[in-house]
């Protein structure tokens, strides 16, 4: 299976919205509460993903596959301020906002290629260290895969009623 990573374009919007719900409805089943995942609007993501596909501070990739179809994506820029932010994460300046592919094409890399070229692109604008916030059971692929080392912050975030324990990881150098 052989894909192709690119930068992600305007055009993009709908396609990395439709992966953003769908992953979300076959990952966070049991963890968020199903009527909030079932109420997910493709349009209103899609409008979510033009903005922040217009935001030049920012980077976002897409993996295709042969047919053209956007089954992966990953984005990342500058530390987006939070309030949890303690001096243990004071040494990040980037961020790696997201991580999705589609179940039918995880396993076969698209997620490490597509953390590479995220990370290339924030390392030539000259960021030096990256944190990513994910759910604990998520941090193995990032620790094991892409190096990342396991930090101390931690936070909870509250998606459709349910609170979800996140876990912090980052590269101290890129």
């Amino acid at each position: 299976m052989v894909m192709e990573i690119r930068l992600a374009n305007l055009s993009d919007a709908e396609s990395i919205a439709r992966v953003h719900i769908d992953t979300w409805r076959a990952a966070y089943v049991g963890i968020v509460p199903e009527d909030f995942l079932a109420a997910q609007s493709y349009a209103q993501r899609t409008q979510d993903w033009a903005e922040r596909l217009a935001n030049a501070a920012t980077v976002c990739y897409v993996a295709q596959d042969d047919a053209g179809a956007v089954v992966a994506f990953a984005r990342g820029g500058p530390v987006r301020s939070c309030n949890q932010l303690d001096q243990a994460l004071a040494e990040f300046d980037a961020e790696l906002y997201a991580l999705y592919v589609l179940p039918g094409h995880q396993r076969h890399g698209l997620g490490r290629r597509l953390c590479t070229e995220v990370l290339r692109w924030l390392r030539l604008r000259s960021f030096r260290a990256v944190l990513l916030w994910t759910l604990e059971t998520n941090g193995a692929f990032y620790e094991k895969k892409l190096g990342a080392e396991l930090l101390p912050a931690v936070r909870t975030d509250e998606v459709g009623g349910a609170t979800l324990n996140l876990v912090s990881y980052g590269w101290r150098t890129l």
